[in-house]
């Protein structure tokens, strides 16, 4: 039934008390993927909170406001950022699924930007590709950092 459909996890793991959040070992997404193993899943939508989905296409634009996405099936991965762009998010290609445990960590660091301050407004984090430098200023990037 499930058979090369595209499968969006937005799921973050519940809030434990005081932020005190495990090392991710295995994604939500990664455990999702071998529940349904006929199926393309894709990890996208998981660090912002509900409230910025209410905000129109030009607005997301505006503040560029960056959506992760995972997922070993490039061709699903595809179909997903485009909806990304759609709806007026950034769409950040994060590669494969694996990659899905750095993402759901951002979303949890998000979530703690947001509720473990209580800053009183939402946080999101937007990604943007920079020129590179003209001159080195600080001796540039040394050997054994990819």
């Amino acid at each position: 039934m499930l058979t090369n459909k595209v499968l969006i996890d937005c799921n973050n793991s519940p809030i434990p008390e005081e932020f005190a959040f495990e090392a991710i070992a295995e994604s939500i997404a990664e455990k999702f993927a071998a529940d349904v193993p006929n199926a393309h899943v894709v990890k996208a939508f998981n660090t912002f909170p509900q409230e910025v989905f209410e905000l129109s296409p030009d607005l997301l634009e505006q503040y560029q406001v960056s959506c992760f996405v995972c997922s070993d099936n490039e061709q699903a991965k595809q179909t997903i950022l485009a909806l990304v762009a759609e709806i007026g998010f950034n769409p950040v290609d994060c590669g494969e699924l694996r990659r899905a445990r750095m993402v759901e960590g951002l979303g949890d660091f998000i979530r703690f930007m947001i509720g473990g301050r209580k800053l009183g407004f939402y946080t999101t984090i937007s990604v943007h590709q920079l020129p590179e430098a003209k001159e080195q200023r600080l001796g540039g990037r040394k050997p054994g950092y990819a």
